[in-house]
């Protein structure tokens, strides 16, 4: 009986389709990442409009009337600050301010503070959120607005 080796391992061909597989699935993959982590930055948004309302509450607080000044609240810059404070600068995902008041929204009675998105984020369906002072919250999903904050 003769027997013959056979040398242990991979063809090139056998690389190549198990490569080519590896490629199929990652290109159908990675877009529903994205897309799931861009929804999941989007409790950042709703999580900064909640923080600068409080601020807001409490300056009302004091003071009797709300503030459209970022740093009366204790923020770096006086028109918008990008949130959240407690990341790197390159990982905040949101700029947030205290709108103009208005006629029917004026800062001694009320306010409205907007997010919108930044970085990568500005790829996303939700293009902006308003949270209101009477709890009305407003998002503005490919470019009608909706009002809630429901993905």
């Amino acid at each position: 009986m003769i027997f013959t080796t056979r040398n242990k391992g991979f063809t090139l061909i056998e690389l190549m389709v198990a490569i080519t597989i590896v490629g199929i699935l990652a290109a159908i993959a990675y877009p529903s990442y994205v897309d799931s982590v861009r929804k999941a930055r989007r409790a950042d948004a709703q999580s900064a409009l909640t923080e600068v309302a409080q601020k807001l509450e409490a300056y009302y607080a004091k003071n009797a009337t709300y503030s459209k000044n970022m740093q009366d609240l204790g923020y770096n810059n006086a028109n918008w600050n990008t949130m959240p404070t407690t990341v790197p600068n390159n990982e905040r995902y949101y700029s947030v301010r205290v709108l103009n008041p208005t006629t029917s929204c004026p800062l001694n009675r009320c306010y409205r503070v907007q997010a919108n998105p930044r970085l990568d984020q500005t790829n996303d369906a939700v293009s902006r959120y308003i949270l209101w002072s009477t709890g009305r919250k407003q998002q503005r999903i490919n470019g009608s607005w909706k009002n809630s904050w429901k993905d």
